[in-house]
């Protein structure tokens, strides 16, 4: 989930998102801003280097890969802003799990883009957007704790109430209702039973819904 757009280890300095964030505009919305008369557009930064680039600054965390996820971050940002009857692409995904959605797309595709992995990849994400802004709350299990949006724990519960873990009311509260109903589910599909909405459980959750 991408609540705040600011980074730590220097990800990118404020000027270069605003840049960036211009560009990614344009690259969306071409017949307003981007596009020649040939329906073509100028690919910026990080955008133009290969996947297979990509993929070696991950795996090696280079400054490059701090560079890339900027500029994945840059690109949501843009693309929320310029979507119709948008708030947010990422409603729930954290920046270290859509690094790792481009990561797997790459790892097939070495000689593709990165700006193709991350258009494609916002393309898939488009049908579960967050519509309109929704209360972010914390919720807190076991001394640990956890952000997202109220109405993806909303989902959440309705999920795991269709699944027979959660049986309380779908009001988007986190109680012990709740975080048992994560346990539950966490322990059936080897996932670290936390009792939190964590980024590996909504993966699971989510996938196939």
């Amino acid at each position: 989930m991408m609540i705040t757009k600011t980074k730590k280890n220097n990800l990118h300095s404020a000027s270069l998102t605003i840049i960036l964030t211009i560009c990614f505009i344009a690259s969306f919305i071409p017949n307003l801003y981007a596009a020649d008369k040939n329906s073509y557009f100028a690919i910026e930064g990080a955008g133009i280097a290969s996947c297979e680039k990509y993929r070696k600054a991950r795996t090696n965390k280079t400054t490059d890969f701090y560079l890339f996820a900027g500029w994945l971050d840059g690109f949501v940002t843009a693309t929320n802003s310029s979507t119709k009857n948008t708030y947010d692409f990422t409603p729930w995904q954290s920046i270290e799990t859509l690094t790792s959605m481009v990561n797997s797309y790459c790892k097939k595709k070495p000689k593709d883009s990165f700006y193709k992995a991350v258009s494609l990849l916002i393309a898939t994400l488009h049908k579960d957007r967050l519509l309109e802004q929704s209360n972010i709350i914390s919720v807190k299990y076991n001394g640990k704790g956890a952000i997202l949006y109220q109405v993806i724990l909303e989902k959440i519960q309705q999920l795991l109430l269709s699944k027979g873990y959660y049986k309380g009311k779908i009001d988007g509260k986190f109680g012990n209702g709740t975080a048992k109903a994560l346990v539950s589910f966490q322990k059936d599909n080897n996932i670290t039973a936390t009792g939190l909405p964590d980024q590996n459980t909504m993966y699971v959750i989510f996938k196939n819904n």
